[in-house]
């Protein structure tokens, strides 16, 4: 006997009905009653399909967050790669390395010597008026071995001629420039090209160790100086005039950005060491120069 309470149950046709239950009575092969049970609303499924879709959302959101990761982390590197400052304003990845002065025998003795640990950032063409700075990688620049951080702003500037032939073009003159720089680091065995600057006789600046490096170009007076180099030979002549506007511009955005102190002094390397540099014909020239000085 089966118990039904007040449940519906159709005897004739074997099945029975409750509210959320269907019942069907069966006889199988054997002639003995058989009861199939199936739930209308299966509370488990729809549990499971609700987990799921929690699974797929949180899904969705982790493999967004992991692509905006991607996407900045390659932005910063791209930054960082290029690293460049439309101010000239050249930033060194620097560390501390055990000094080694025989590497340097024009530079002023230190404590504190530091490494490039990255190739050193390079600058855009920069302009000021008709001023064009040329990076280093343009004109194919060496990497240079090792570098001391200048700190400025520094208040002497020094000029120099380079005791070569002039150039005209920006093929002559990146010419020269790298050929200057191979003398420099393997015949002097200096670290890099020894001046910060270089004025070429196209009438644009070339990048040498810029504004934060200590230069190779007056001993004595490195690490507390620029020194800026003109291309030619100036003991009977003076440089092309658009040599000379390059350098005076030059020097004016080295006080606009902060490297040249206002009250900077202005000497021929001639005035301070022994040497014929900047040659005669250039001192002569720059005696007439509001910031030129005869004095150290």
């Amino acid at each position: 006997m089966i118990g039904v309470n007040s449940d519906n149950f159709n005897v004739l046709q074997g099945k029975y009905t409750s509210n959320n239950v269907n019942c069907q009575c069966d006889k199988s092969q054997s002639g003995i009653a058989e009861l199939n049970f199936s739930e209308e609303n299966d509370d488990h499924s729809y549990s499971t399909q609700l987990f799921c879709k929690k699974i797929k959302i949180l899904l969705y959101f982790i493999t967004a967050g992991l692509l905006m990761a991607i996407l900045l982390f390659t932005i910063r590197t791209m930054i960082t790669v290029q690293n460049i400052d439309m101010l000239v304003r050249l930033h060194y990845k620097i560390h501390k390395v055990t000094p080694n002065p025989l590497m340097e025998s024009m530079s002023e003795s230190s404590p504190e010597y530091v490494s490039i640990t990255e190739a050193i950032p390079t600058t855009a063409i920069v302009r000021r008026e008709a001023l064009q700075i040329v990076p280093r990688e343009q004109w194919n620049a060496a990497f240079p071995k090792d570098v001391i951080k200048l700190i400025g702003p520094v208040d002497i500037i020094i000029i120099c001629h380079t005791a070569t032939q002039n150039c005209n073009t920006s093929t002559a003159c990146e010419k020269l420039i790298k050929s200057m720089q191979r003398y420099h680091m393997e015949e002097q065995r200096w670290w890099d090209i020894g001046y910060n600057f270089i004025v070429g006789g196209d009438g644009k600046v070339y990048e040498g160790r810029g504004w934060t490096g200590v230069g190779s170009h007056t001993f004595g007076y490195n690490r507390k100086s620029l020194g800026i180099a003109i291309t030619g030979d100036f003991k009977t002549k003076i440089p092309y005039k658009a040599q000379i506007k390059a350098c005076k511009e030059l020097i004016k955005m080295g006080v606009m950005l902060g490297y040249i102190d206002k009250n900077y002094k202005l000497f021929g390397a001639s005035q301070l060491v022994s040497t014929l540099s900047p040659g005669k014909a250039l001192l002569e020239e720059m005696e007439t120069w509001p910031e030129f000085s005869e004095k150290a």
